[in-house]
């Protein structure tokens, strides 16, 4: 679900991995 995450290309792989996961999953399912 890369690329999916509201978060720019840094935030979204030190950030993003982190805890937008399980976040962004209930919002993608």
């Amino acid at each position: 679900m890369k690329g999916s995450f509201p978060f720019s290309h840094k935030g979204e792989k030190e950030t993003g991995e982190r805890y937008a996961p399980p976040l962004i999953s209930r919002l993608c399912e």
